[in-house]
């Protein structure tokens, strides 16, 4: 499995940003499968090129992140 099938399916559960994602995929998958927090954003960055998935910036305090 690829690692795009494994962020999409923790982003089918619910929107996260891309920080939580690599925190839920650490979590979920990390003790049997590593992924670098690059690799994640790489990933990412990949899927919404592709149409995978869309994002937004949220303000978060003095913070913009992308969900």
């Amino acid at each position: 499995m690829s690692l795009r099938f494994g962020l999409l399916g923790s982003l089918c559960q619910e929107s996260m940003t891309g920080y939580e994602l690599d925190k839920e995929f650490k979590e979920s998958l990390g003790y049997i499968w590593y992924a670098g927090t690059s690799q994640i954003y790489s990933e990412l960055d990949k899927m919404e090129q592709d149409g995978w998935l869309s994002s937004e910036r949220v303000m978060q305090g003095e913070k913009t992140q992308s969900r």
